[in-house]
């Protein structure tokens, strides 16, 4: 359990454990994308104190959970509003709203800029929308707007705001698939137990001349805090750019977003499959994680001396947690 959280976090993490435990959120295990089952254990809960086995896998480097709750499990955890709860308190309705008022989204809108055709009012399609924060920068452009989440609470806020959002999960915004011009996946594929048969399902749906939008965490970026139960796979700029190749889209731009983690826009165009991506990633994460963890165990131990902040400071760990 981090020892960090509060008295409602930590009721709320032994709550959702005695669930996951009594099998009311079903679990599952896979093989990774590649289809090896060969993998090294990095952790059994995440940084909250869920439990979570975070492999992983030998052949690719892609790290992953194994076991996960299945597609079933997931659901009944997000449409319950406990991982929003958990992740931005009981509040998370204000959350939504400090999140509009800063404008959330205009970093997305900026990327997408030198793609977008203004010639035409452009239909967007945001899965996993939360409370439309992101759209709502493109419906101040006169962009066509829809999107579609799984929180009631988040879908009503969102419609609050003069949005077309809708409560579902990605099988239901199917039929918009070829309706969009822009696609945007903000933080969702991590979640997404199948990503690989969604984004081929997306693909053959999608219009010839439409992109698509992805942001997830870069694990590169290795800390505990990243870590959770809803982070069904974690991604390095080499894993996601291979696996969107193979999957067949052209990754015209991948970089940088929000700090710590980062972005692919996809356009039309035949994929180049560069395989020697993957080669010795599996190595290159670990090392990454060993690192991570030497320089936290230092930053405990001249914790407990009081100086953290000063080795902190010379080691550039400020984003690193201490738990």
């Amino acid at each position: 359990m981090n020892t960090m959280l509060n008295k409602n976090a930590s009721t709320l993490v032994q709550a959702i454990n005695a669930k996951i435990q009594a099998g009311e959120f079903p679990s599952e295990r896979r093989g990774c994308l590649c289809g090896s089952e060969l993998q090294h254990q990095v952790s059994n809960v995440d940084w909250l104190g869920l439990t979570a086995q975070t492999v992983i896998c030998h052949s690719c480097g892609l790290m992953r959970l194994n076991p996960r709750l299945s597609k079933a499990g997931y659901s009944l955890f997000y449409g319950s509003d406990e991982y929003r709860r958990l992740h931005s308190g009981e509040e998370f309705i204000a959350d939504a709203e400090r999140r509009v008022m800063q404008k959330q989204g205009g970093q997305i809108l900026a990327l997408l800029e030198p793609y977008l055709t203004h010639s035409e009012r452009l239909k967007v399609l945001e899965l996993g929308c939360g409370g439309g924060w992101n759209l709502l920068r493109f419906d101040a452009q006169r962009f066509e707007t829809r999107g579609y989440d799984l929180s009631p609470g988040l879908v009503e806020f969102g419609v609050s705001k003069g949005l077309d959002l809708r409560l579902g999960a990605l099988e239901a915004a199917e039929s918009d698939y070829g309706w969009a011009d822009l696609v945007i996946l903000n933080h969702v594929l991590e979640h997404l137990n199948e990503p690989a048969d969604f984004l081929r399902r997306l693909r053959e749906k999608l219009k010839p001349s439409a992109l698509v939008y992805i942001g997830v965490p870069n694990i590169d970026n290795f800390n505990t805090g990243q870590l959770q139960l809803a982070h069904t796979y974690y991604f390095s700029p080499r894993t996601l750019r291979y696996y969107l190749q193979s999957l067949g889209f052209a990754v015209a731009e991948l970089g940088p977003a929000q700090n710590i983690h980062m972005h692919a826009i996809l356009t039309p165009g035949e994929a180049r499959i560069e395989p020697q991506l993957l080669r010795g990633e599996y190595a290159r994460l670990m090392r990454i994680i060993r690192n991570h963890r030497l320089r936290s165990r230092a930053v405990r131990a001249l914790d407990s001396l009081g100086i953290k902040g000063l080795l902190k400071s010379a080691l550039g760990m400020n984003a690193v947690k201490s738990n």
